[in-house]
């Protein structure tokens, strides 16, 4: 049996740098982290197929939805700020327990922030990946 791990320790960094020189924030207040990875499926099925039915994978697609806690001084959670206001496609960052990391460009498709009377002020966002999602370093292909 393989070795089992919490989420714990995943988290989700923003380039809050520029695009030539990034600089990689994890976002303060993290709770969950989902990485979502799909795959696009093409129906290959006819007549021949005894009913069965015969498919092939095709495109690609990721994303990743996150929770935290607020912390409006925080430069991740600006930064979301600014992504959103800007409709910028921006750098991500998903690093998992066993501190292996992938990098792709996201952007922001919700940002909801919730302030309860009796509770923590909390914030999710829905990241859409465009392009591929890369383990970091990439690995060889060849």
């Amino acid at each position: 049996m393989g070795t089992r791990t919490d989420g714990y320790d995943a988290v989700f960094f923003m380039n809050t740098g520029t695009a030539a020189d990034p600089v990689m924030t994890c976002v303060a207040g993290q709770r969950g982290l989902t990485i979502n990875k799909a795959t696009e499926e093409i129906d290959t099925t006819t007549k021949k197929d005894d009913r069965w039915q015969s498919r092939i994978p095709n495109t690609r697609s990721w994303g990743a939805e996150a929770d935290s806690l607020i912390e409006l001084d925080d430069a991740g959670f600006q930064q979301l700020e600014v992504a959103w206001l800007t409709n910028k496609i921006f750098r991500g960052e998903f690093e998992r327990p066993d501190g292996s990391r992938w990098r792709g460009d996201v952007f922001l498709t919700d940002f909801p922030e919730e302030y309860p009377h009796d509770g923590e002020a909390t914030m999710s966002v829905t990241l859409a990946g465009t392009g591929p999602l890369t383990p970091l370093p990439a690995p060889s292909l060849g």
